[in-house]
């Protein structure tokens, strides 16, 4: 499978991750590529690539979740929940790209 790499996310896909943030990122993002085609993503590299750089924005995202509550004395912060349909958000951001594709027909 073809993977997208940093200067592809900068460069064509035009993301705004910082390169830590996507290297970071970007193997989860595979996996749940490979998982959603189930593994026949090397049928359609460009879309593939896009896909797991559209799924590596939609982890940052989930990972910048709202402050609903901050203490100063003895630090406490409280976020909100990211819990709310993770899988179905990032089913939705691939999607985009593999719909096209035929790569998320799970029949034979």
């Amino acid at each position: 499978m073809t993977h997208a790499d940093f200067t592809f996310y900068h460069d064509v896909y035009q993301g705004e991750l910082k390169e830590e943030a996507f290297d970071r990122l970007a193997l989860r993002a595979q996996a749940v590529i490979r998982r959603l085609t189930r593994s026949r993503a090397c049928e359609a590299p460009l879309p593939a690539c896009l896909a797991e750089c559209a799924v590596a924005d939609e982890l940052a995202r989930g990972e910048r979740r709202a402050v609903t509550r901050e203490s100063v004395g003895k630090y406490t912060v409280s976020y909100a929940s990211s819990d709310t349909d993770t899988g179905g958000r990032l089913y939705e951001a691939a999607a985009l790209y593999l719909e096209p594709t035929g790569l998320l027909y799970a029949g034979f």
